[in-house]
């Protein structure tokens, strides 16, 4: 062993001499004592449990102070794919779920003038739910018409109308459909062959909507069409029929046209489908021709709408991202396109964003127009951060998409209460007379989702959001 070894050791045993022994005996002695408590501590506790009587339950059946009402009664949860708003934008519509009646679907309408302006009111009475079960996901089952709504009910899955009663009060439900095989989704109202009575209301107009029939209720035996169903007479009408699926009939403004989208099982809605064009005889509305638009095998399609002009707008997956397309050709003059033919099916916002979600349910709506035809879309980048653009009609390439997170509320337009602009945004509509106003449903993880109406006339300048339509409830830590 070397020298500085023996060096080391002789340094330690001097420190060991030289230690106070005064300073380990209470040290020694303190631990004894906590040893001592904490084995007495134990054997009471052992006691203790011994004295409990123990119940054995079933799992899931053992109480607790969270329960299922202490999450929801507090809660609406706003369904997405029913915000609707009527031509003049002076009402909005939205279906909530309330978990306080049963999970019962209420069609809610917000008044946006008048002596009632920015009041509420429920237009599904106690009794009625807005809920369809087409394609078992539903969606689509309310939409505005004459001051209510025309909705289908929970329970039969018939359709209903609210008619308001300016007199007295409340509402009067309407039956307008009556055969319970039958379930309907996805409507819109067509007026374009409809008159007006004298005292103002629409005489024989249609709702065009996807009826469910389950005759022979099972999976090979239910059938699906799109019907048109005349709101005076109740009387319903085929217009086209053969295919698994269909979903969002929309009528040209002129009457002379209906788009729609369909499929065939196993496919699903995101994987593939067809886009078709009829054209609608001018005086019976029934179907005379059809025209194939997108073929399936190639792209997803879905959402065709008709903007004020009448040009047909629909979203596909054809490039990898759901952007928004239109249909730039005369359809009286037109016969056919090779698929993707990109003369006439044209971007109307070419952009790394989607545009669309899966369309699980009927009825969704991701972008509207304003009165001027432009359209208003909500983008979901890949980081999942959304945001509504509004972007001119073609073929005006000059104008710059304005984009309402980067140009308003980035620069302080903040909306009541200061939120911040909502991460999330599920559905989209506007007004397509009078107002320019851009209406949408949007949330944050950390804030539930609420219905917020943002007036595009105004500027940048002054833009502002006032005041949102409603908002989801939740109490304190969940959503």
């Amino acid at each position: 062993m070397s020298w500085s070894s023996y060096t080391v050791l002789d340094r330690h045993q001097k420190e060991w001499d030289e230690l106070d022994t005064s300073a380990v005996v209470p040290a020694v002695l303190l631990m004894v004592c906590v040893c001592y408590t904490l084995s007495n501590l134990h054997a009471f506790l052992e006691t203790r449990a011994k004295s409990i009587p123990k119940h054995r339950k079933a799992c899931g059946s053992w109480p607790s102070p969270v329960t299922a009402s202490y999450l929801t009664d507090d809660c609406v949860k706003i369904m997405p794919s029913e915000l609707r708003c009527d031509p003049d934008g002076k009402h909005v519509y939205w279906v909530e779920e309330r978990p306080t009646e049963g999970g019962r679907h209420v069609s809610m309408k917000w008044i946006g003038y008048g002596c009632l302006k920015n009041s509420r009111e429920d237009e599904t009475p106690e009794g009625y739910g807005a809920r369809t079960r087409v394609h078992e996901y539903g969606g689509g089952s309310h939409e505005p018409y004459e001051g209510g709504v025309i909705f289908s009910n929970t329970s039969d899955q018939q359709l209903y109308q609210t008619i308001p009663d300016n007199e007295v009060g409340g509402k009067e439900v309407m039956q307008l459909t009556k055969d319970l095989n039958c379930r309907y989704a996805d409507g819109a109202v067509d007026t374009s062959r409809a008159r007006r009575s004298h005292l103002g209301s629409w005489i024989d107009a249609e709702f065009v909507c996807v009826r469910e029939n389950h005759a022979v209720d099972t999976p090979t035996g239910v059938v699906n069409e799109v019907v048109s169903v005349n709101l005076t007479s109740g009387a319903v009408r085929v217009v086209t029929s053969g295919r698994d699926f269909y979903a969002c009939p929309r009528v040209s403004p002129d009457g002379n046209w209906i788009a729609y989208v369909s499929w065939d099982h196993p496919t699903m809605p995101w994987d593939t489908t067809e886009l078709r064009v009829d054209r609608l005889n001018p005086e019976t509305g029934e179907s005379m021709f059809s025209r194939l638009v997108i073929p399936g095998g190639r792209e997803a399609v879905q959402q065709p709408a008709w903007s004020p002009a009448g040009v047909l707008h629909f979203i596909s997956d054809r490039e990898g991202w759901y952007n928004v397309y239109c249909l730039d050709v005369d359809l009286d003059g037109w016969t056919t396109i090779a698929a993707g033919d990109r003369g006439v099916i044209k971007c109307v916002l070419p952009v790394d964003a989607d545009c669309g979600r899966a369309p699980w349910q009927l009825g969704q709506r991701t972008y509207g127009f304003l009165t001027d035809s432009c359209v208003a879309v909500i983008a979901v980048d890949s980081a999942g951060e959304a945001d509504v653009i509004i972007v001119p009609p073609l073929p005006d390439i000059t104008t710059e998409p304005r984009r309402l997170r980067k140009e308003y509320w980035s620069k302080g337009f903040d909306y009541v209460q200061n939120l911040p602009f909502p991460k999330s945004i599920s559905a989209i509509v506007c007004p397509t007379v009078g107002r320019k106003d851009v209406i949408f449903v949007g949330g944050s993880n950390d804030r539930p989702d609420a219905i917020f109406l943002f007036h595009t006339e105004m500027g940048a300048s002054t833009a502002n959001s006032t005041p949102f339509v409603t908002k989801g409830k939740g109490k304190k830590g969940k959503k």
